[in-house]
């Protein structure tokens, strides 16, 4: 089995089930989750827990979507969050719609 990023050891810190990290790496089979876990990873699952999703929301949204996870947080999460948010969508709204359709984010 391939070492595990520390993006994908964080993932698994945050609760992501060990037995869906292939899931995660089949979404991902172009690119390795690679990102800084300091720079990329942990602010973008702090915003995402302010916006409300869970930690069960996250991980679901860890195994749909991982590639959310390697989008600039202020160049391309909080724009698409702005425009829902200009649309009339509050957080909880937003929140659900990341957990239901990641792609939009990712």
């Amino acid at each position: 089995q391939d070492a595990l990023t520390p993006a994908e050891a964080h993932l698994l810190s945050w609760g992501l089930p060990e037995e869906q990290l292939p899931k995660l790496r089949s979404r991902c089979r172009h690119q390795k989750l690679t990102l800084d876990v300091d720079s990329g990873l942990k602010p973008t699952l702090k915003w995402l827990s302010e916006l409300g999703l869970s930690d069960v929301d996250i991980q679901k949204v860890a195994t749909k979507q991982p590639r959310i996870f390697s989008r600039s947080l202020e160049n391309c999460l909080k724009p698409h969050a702005q425009w829902l948010s200009d649309l009339g969508m509050d957080d909880s709204q937003m929140a659900h719609m990341i957990v239901t359709c990641p792609a939009f984010f990712g």
